[in-house]
């Protein structure tokens, strides 16, 4: 390789790992593939014919030095990759098993800079015109992306250090833009709210716009302003045209196909909400999130016992997935089992470190199961934060319509109409004995929701 040239991409047999876009392909076509694995790939293919140490793929995969089960989390990941590239352990012509060790790439591998673009099948013109990514920012974006997936405040405020990090050390990396974008967001949301949405929304729509400024065929960014289009501005229609766009550029992306879905929710749409979520945990059948949004889209369907059994397959990954468990309460919740859903919001919020939605659907139920003093507890402890810090009204708000006080839980609602909150909010049971009320439809209205 010629000095001065970037590395684009590595060549074995039939395959080509693209850098840029992080795709696997066989003779020109994706092979679908998820991240830690095709982070594997990367690291046999850097050293070919050398060790591949465990130790070495365990800091590839986890440089924050994290606390998960480094050994059955290594050799999932590399079944993974033997199954995308057709290479069992036994007949492997790729993948050396080095026991107890590591694991050895065998076989010529060709690196290919952007002077190869002929050789690409074609995405040579498109490899050539984008930047190349330090491998500095690329480590950050990755710690960043492992960090917004864990969805915690604490976790959501990491991410979005290693986002502004990248995009430091790289101005022109759209994913990182893309990824500050997304830590904005949920950083707004109900729940997380460690920041107003009315600060968080804005800062998220401006970096979804830089990151389609710098690359305006980046699925990733597109899906970013999509969502940001509806926290910001509830313009339910701009968001339709990116979230296609997204996909339409990377039927791969499976949080473009996620967030769809839960448009699609919004909108009502659940039978083919429920299809592009299904979509979605295909293409990343380990993302414990997007697991935890099918049971939301089943749970918005009306089919609740499915909705508890999807979330029971999550927590066989991750016990401790604090979504999942607030997810099985909503579902016990609709099915009229309290004490059942007492207990998981319980467990949801001791995992999450206190999580507001999760305490306000705890309140709301002990307020329709009779135990008022319990849910007025709670409603003291909302009252005192929102003199200190932000508190997002539709906490408050499910508080008093499991009191039945709903002319209180309306102007809670309006509340959070002026601090512009998401309107996935307004699908949430909590509201259920609301939806007839006009005032309610009201706020639905204006926010973009069919009453």
């Amino acid at each position: 390789m010629p000095s001065g040239h970037q590395i684009r991409a590595f060549r074995f047999g039939p395959f080509e790992a693209d850098l840029i876009s992080r795709r696997l392909r066989k003779c020109g076509r994706t092979v679908q593939l998820q991240d830690q694995p095709f982070q594997v790939l990367l690291a046999l293919l850097d050293r070919p014919s050398e060790l591949v140490t465990r130790h070495h793929i365990r800091q590839v995969l986890w440089p924050c030095g994290l606390n998960v089960d480094f050994n059955h989390s290594i050799n999932n990941a590399v079944n993974r990759l033997r199954a995308a590239l057709g290479d069992p352990a036994r007949q492997s012509h790729f993948i050396e098993n080095v026991p107890r060790r590591g694991y050895r790439f065998v076989g010529p591998v060709e690196r290919l800079s952007e002077c190869d673009e002929i050789g690409l099948n074609g995405l040579g013109k498109r490899m050539a015109s984008m930047h190349s990514v330090p491998e500095k920012a690329r480590e950050l974006y990755l710690k960043g992306r492992y960090c917004w997936n864990r969805r915690t405040p604490d976790a959501l405020s990491r991410a979005l250090k290693f986002f502004n990090l990248a995009a430091a050390q790289a101005p022109d990396y759209a994913q990182a833009h893309a990824g500050i974008a997304d830590s904005y967001l949920l950083l707004g949301t109900w729940g997380h709210e460690a920041l107003a949405p009315l600060e968080a929304y804005p800062k998220a729509k401006r970096a979804a716009l830089q990151a389609l400024a710098l690359d305006s065929d980046l699925g990733e960014a597109h899906a970013s302003l999509a969502i940001s289009l509806v926290a910001c501005d509830w313009n339910f229609v701009a968001a339709d045209e990116h979230y296609r766009q997204a996909m339409e550029l990377d039927p791969d992306y499976a949080t473009a196909r996620q967030w769809y879905a839960l448009h699609l929710c919004d909108l009502g749409k659940c039978d083919e909400a429920i299809i592009e979520m299904q979509k979605a945990e295909k293409l990343d059948p380990l993302s414990l999130v997007i697991g935890t949004d099918v049971a939301h889209t089943f749970l918005v369907a009306g089919l609740y016992q499915r909705s508890v059994t999807q979330c029971r397959k999550v927590l066989e990954v991750d016990p401790t997935f604090a979504a999942a468990h607030f997810q099985i309460g909503e579902a016990y919740m609709k099915m009229h089992m309290y004490e059942g859903a007492a207990e998981e919001f319980k467990t949801a919020i001791e995992l999450s470190g206190g999580n507001t939605k999760f305490q306000s659907n705890l309140a709301h139920v002990f307020g329709i199961a009779g135990k008022k003093e319990k849910a007025l507890q709670i409603l003291r402890r909302f009252e005192t934060r929102s003199k200190q810090d932000f508190l997002h009204a539709a906490s408050m708000s499910s508080v008093y319509t499991g009191l039945d006080e709903n002319e209180k839980a309306i102007a809670c609602l309006e509340k959070a109409c002026q601090q512009r909150f998401d309107p996935e909010v307004l699908q949430w049971p909590t509201f259920d004995n609301l939806r007839s009320d006009p005032r309610f439809r009201d706020i639905a209205h204006r926010v973009g929701i069919p009453s």
